[in-house]
């Protein structure tokens, strides 16, 4: 509708007369904290996950498209869904019961609250599908000193808040 000069948000493959590149990438995995690991032990395996205590957000059937129970479904059959031990609609909340020791979290690596947590990497081979977050303009902005400087801009301040 020509209403937006620029959009920070998934690629679009259909989309027409837009410039989309890629801003940043983001690769979820699987972390605990070193109390939950003494207690519990380390999962080897991916099917070792059906024994251990799961954090997971909740209402997760208000995003279907998000795939925010992708933790649940880890080494299960397509339709079922491991237990959460503990689930929350806040992100805050879910870190810190994982740093509490209450069970596996995943997120994505680059997040500072992950970092902030100290929580280990654990199954590091396991990830979800990396996201790509792409920088889209119209094709007629493409040599705009502006959009340019803007989108240069945010890749540097994302670089160093997610590198």
């Amino acid at each position: 509708l020509n209403d937006v000069d620029i959009a920070i948000r998934p690629v679009d493959p259909h989309a027409k007369g837009v410039q989309q590149e890629v801003l940043f990438t983001l690769e979820k995995k699987l972390y605990a904290s070193s109390e939950y690991l003494e207690k519990y032990g380390e999962p080897q395996s991916i099917e070792d996950l059906k024994n251990h205590r799961i954090i997971a957000p909740a209402n997760i059937e208000k995003y279907p498209y998000s795939q925010l129970n992708w933790i649940l479904t880890l080494g299960l059959p397509k339709g079922k869904l491991h237990d959460s031990i503990y689930s929350s609609t806040s992100i805050e909340c879910l870190f810190q019961a994982a740093k509490k020791g209450i069970g596996i979290i995943g997120g994505y690596e680059k997040m500072s609250i992950l970092k902030n947590a100290h929580l280990k990497n654990i199954l590091p081979d396991i990830t979800y599908t990396k996201k790509k977050g792409y920088f889209i303009y119209p094709d007629y902005l493409k040599d705009d000193k502006d959009i340019i400087d803007i989108k240069n801009y945010l890749q540097k301040k994302l670089i160093i808040k997610l590198g």
